[in-house]
């Protein structure tokens, strides 16, 4: 792998200028003129009036176009993943993924597709950190602030897992976390969709639809970003050691991505518990008290203010 260490693969830094652009483009060209339309046509509002300032429009102009662009993003990383999976072979094997996740060099087979979807990721990150910012109300509070760690988090593992040839730990952890984004984003948009026909009256919000939605999220986050992740962090955490040994230029590098990889899951497991807390509210109450998205709740507040 030559002398010396190359920490950053210099072709992502061209995602700094890509992920800007995609997301001026989204929110000027695909929502107005695709995201929109579709909302509504799916939604079934076309002959609604929408008044600006309520929370029906906050739901079909504002919501759910946010979430059509999560989950395209989701599916299409997680997609190129699992075509990735089915080309390469060794990650099948979990009790050995400590040796699995051992450097390669960048001159390996894998590092060329797998550079490819990094640097799609990178781009959706990036996307995804400056839409959280855009839609950000002034009172965001401590729970978009956690999200903001996680993009920071995700851009720094990502980026120095992929030259440094351990890329087959990032993609163990991608394929974990992308498990859960395409459920629970898909899993919203059938929410929104529910909630949209109960605020026209025409039907009432399901008490079932509602509960089994919580609880395939639930299901998901906990047996993938708890106990699968927590197992490959584990894992990460002899490879350390096991580094130290054999590949002692990679050790520094990989204390850092060890650090950071636990310091991620301590956040999958505050969002697991404010996630349980949900549902037993809404077991008990009947109604959504999601603390780990109150800035969606106060951005639909800001939203409907003209509505009071």
């Amino acid at each position: 792998m030559g002398t010396e260490l190359q920490y950053f693969d210099p072709d992502l830094y061209s995602t700094f200028i890509v992920g800007p652009v995609l997301f001026f483009t989204c929110e000027n060209v695909l929502v107005p003129f695709v995201f929109q339309p579709f909302s509504m046509w799916f939604l079934g509002v076309q002959k609604v009036k929408l008044e600006k300032g309520t929370r029906l429009y906050s739901k079909v102009m504002e919501y759910f176009p946010h979430l059509m662009t999560k989950v395209i993003m989701n599916v299409v990383e997680f997609g190129l993943w699992l075509t990735w999976l089915a080309r390469f072979d060794g990650w099948q094997d979990w009790r050995n993924w400590v040796q699995y996740t051992l450097p390669l060099p960048t001159t390996h087979e894998e590092y060329g597709p797998a550079k490819q979807i990094y640097y799609i990721y990178f781009v959706f990150i990036i996307f995804t950190t400056l839409k959280d910012i855009w839609r950000r109300p002034a009172n965001t509070g401590i729970a978009q602030y956690s999200f903001d760690m996680h993009h920071l988090l995700a851009l720094g593992l990502t980026g120095a897992s992929l030259s440094t040839g351990m890329w087959r730990g990032g993609m163990l952890c991608r394929v974990s976390h992308g498990i859960t984004d395409v459920v629970v984003y898909s899993v919203k948009i059938i929410e929104t969709y529910d909630d949209v026909q109960g605020i026209l009256g025409r039907k009432q919000n399901s008490y079932l639809t509602m509960a089994i939605s919580l609880l395939l999220i639930w299901v998901a986050w906990v047996s993938q970003r708890v106990v699968v992740y927590g197992y490959i962090c584990v894992q990460f955490t002899y490879l350390v050691y096991v580094l130290k040994e054999s590949y002692p230029k990679h050790a520094p590098i990989a204390v850092a991505l060890c650090i950071g990889s636990w310091l991620m899951y301590v956040l999958q497991w505050v969002w697991a518990i404010a996630l349980s807390q949900t549902i037993l509210t809404y077991i008990k109450q009947g109604k959504i008290v999601d603390k780990a998205h109150a800035h969606h709740q106060e951005l639909e507040n800001q939203a409907t203010k003209k509505q009071d």
